[in-house]
């Protein structure tokens, strides 16, 4: 028994080990390329904010949630209360049901309260890499559960990270990236449910969850 007991501990350390070699080799590969694709962006005084619906929509959208969750704790201490409406956005609205088709209530969106608003677009191109190195580390996670092979797993996170639909719909409409975020929790949380594995709906009602904050556009 203590063999056996041994044996298995040996094994899980093993596991462990081989989860987060697989995270560093990924984070590395991911850096660079990030390097070489974006750090031109950053010598030419440039953003990742695209023309039009970039700066019309989501730059200010990000901009106004920055100064929400900065005031956010003001008024809940000072003045007892969680602003839900503003007169400011058209001819007054409530925040979040206009907001959120914009990705109001994003968790990658919490970063734009320590973003001051001089800096909100590098802000913003900041949680558009972000949400491109999350996806390829989602489609590790969903890799590693069902045991592929570490090398093609890499190979394929890289690649989701930096798909298509990433580079040209997750740059000019941000919130599309956290969609490439949850979908291998879907899959996965959808895998649990048919195979009848352990906290099977724990993972897809997590993957609901966040998607329903993110924005009812994908929801």
């Amino acid at each position: 028994m203590r063999i056996k007991s041994d044996r298995a501990m040996t094994k899980k350390i093993k596991q462990t080990n081989s989860k987060k070699s697989n995270i560093k080799v990924y984070t590395l590969i991911f850096i660079c390329i990030s390097l070489l694709s974006f750090l031109p962006f950053v010598r030419s005084g440039r953003t990742l904010v695209a023309y039009a619906d970039g700066y019309n929509q989501y730059l200010p959208v990000y901009v106004y949630t920055g100064r929400y969750l900065r005031s956010l704790l003001k008024n809940i201490i000072v003045y007892h209360k969680i602003p839900l409406f503003d007169y400011s956005i058209g001819f007054g609205d409530d925040i979040i049901g206009t907001l959120n088709y914009y990705g109001f209530g994003d968790i990658f969106s919490l970063l734009s309260g320590l973003i001051p608003t001089r800096y909100a677009a590098y802000g913003l191109s900041f949680e558009i890499i972000l949400k491109y190195y999350f996806s390829g580390l989602s489609f590790l996670y969903f890799c590693k559960i069902n045991k592929y092979d570490s090398r093609f797993s890499i190979c394929g996170s890289i690649a989701y990270a930096f798909c298509g639909f990433n580079l040209e719909s997750g740059s000019m409409f941000p919130m599309f990236s956290s969609a490439t975020v949850f979908l291998p929790l879907f899959m996965l949380g959808l895998q649990n449910q048919i195979y009848k594995r352990k906290s099977k709906n724990l993972v897809l009602v997590i993957a609901v969850f966040l998607t329903s904050l993110t924005g009812f556009y994908f929801l």
